[in-house]
């Protein structure tokens, strides 16, 4: 990271996925292999602490399929996603600038894979694109910055199954979403 570099030295897999920061000149890492790891590291490149997603389920089927995080980059607060966990609601993860764990939401049924998030300083909630493999429509959602709800979201107001957003990017006000579908199901 220019000007300086830093290896994560992630547990297992020494990989970064996702690279966030915050007002104060800090940048947030998060990788590794599961259980993933999140880094903090200050503006001149020296590691604050680490804190390991533990709380995150895995089987022997998805092996905790990485997810996406994102930061309030006023305070320096990390939202963690679990990506997907064999038909069960993902999970999500608070940590506070200290590298804390605060909350963990253990999901909704109605949303079953999450593979980006974002969070909008503007609102002060975060955004879900995510996916359902099975009995539910619904491919995004928001949540509360405690944790304590999830709103699950038709975007595409589909009316068939297996729609899944692959990218996410938020402005002030709007939230744009790149999708995919299946091949093994007709547009």
């Amino acid at each position: 990271i220019d000007p300086w570099m830093s290896i994560p030295g992630f547990a297992g897999a020494n990989k970064a996925y996702d690279i966030d920061w915050d007002v104060n000149g800090n940048i947030y890492i998060y990788g590794g292999s599961f259980p993933f790891q999140l880094s903090k590291f200050n503006s001149a490149g020296i590691p604050q602490w680490t804190y390991t997603g533990k709380a995150f389920k895995v089987d022997i089927y998805t092996n905790g399929r990485y997810g996406d995080f994102a930061v309030d980059r006023n305070t320096g607060t990390s939202y963690l996603l679990q990506g997907f966990y064999n038909l069960d609601p993902v999970g999500l993860l608070k940590v506070n600038s200290a590298g804390n764990q605060v909350a963990y939401f253990p999901g909704i049924a109605q949303i079953l894979e999450g593979w980006r998030i974002a969070y909008n300083s503007c609102t002060h909630q975060g955004v879900i694109a995510g996916g359902a493999p099975s009995g539910y429509i619904f491919e995004t959602a928001t949540f509360d910055t405690s944790l304590t709800s999830m709103n699950p979201v038709n975007t595409l107001g589909a009316s068939e199954l297996q729609h899944d957003f692959s990218l996410l990017a938020l402005d002030d006000t709007n939230s744009y979403m790149a999708t995919v579908k299946s091949y093994n199901y007709p547009a």
